[in-house]
């Protein structure tokens, strides 16, 4: 993390992260899909949906389209963002 302090804005390696969830409530809510793009190396990209363990209100679903039905074989957070955490490393995160 040291380099990026001194690296010039144009050149530091940015990754969007994008979360899609259940709603809006943070003690309450859960994440449903984890997505991630490095800016400057689309080749590291990354879409993983996440079981929530509590229903999909319809409400979210006009929003993002995903159902309950999307996310039942999917992984819990603790291990799809397990998964992915690595990619985060020595990046900026937007």
């Amino acid at each position: 993390m040291a380099r990026l302090a001194t690296m010039p804005l144009d050149q530091l390696p940015i990754m969007a992260l994008d979360l899609e969830t259940t709603g809006l409530n943070t003690r309450h809510d859960r994440v449903i899909q984890i997505g991630m793009v490095a800016l400057n190396e689309p080749q590291t990209a990354l879409s993983l949906l996440v079981k929530p363990d509590i229903a999909i209100p319809k409400q979210s679903t006009a929003i993002h389209g995903i159902r309950d039905g999307d996310v039942m074989d999917a992984d819990p957070f603790a291990i799809a963002f397990a998964s992915c955490k690595d990619k985060l490393t020595d990046h900026v995160i937007m």
